[in-house]
């Protein structure tokens, strides 16, 4: 998920550290999720999509999708 969000932010050719001001949240965790991405909070998901102008459902539902076919 927070892999799909990343490609987007470099598709949009957006720094890290734009996209985090813009979010409202620190580089430093920008910098985190996309060195060795974790699980965020929502709200940071909700944060990053809203900047990046993303569904963070539909990426939820893709994220799924990908789950259930590497079963």
């Amino acid at each position: 998920m927070v892999r799909l969000l990343i490609q987007e932010r470099k598709r949009q050719r957006l720094s890290g550290n734009a996209l985090a001001e813009k979010a409202g949240l620190s580089q430093s965790l920008i910098s985190s999720l996309e060195t060795n991405p974790w699980n965020p909070t929502l709200d940071t998901l909700l944060r990053m999509g809203d900047v990046l102008k993303v569904d963070v459902g539909e990426i939820i539902s893709q994220a799924r999708k990908q789950i259930l076919q590497d079963k």
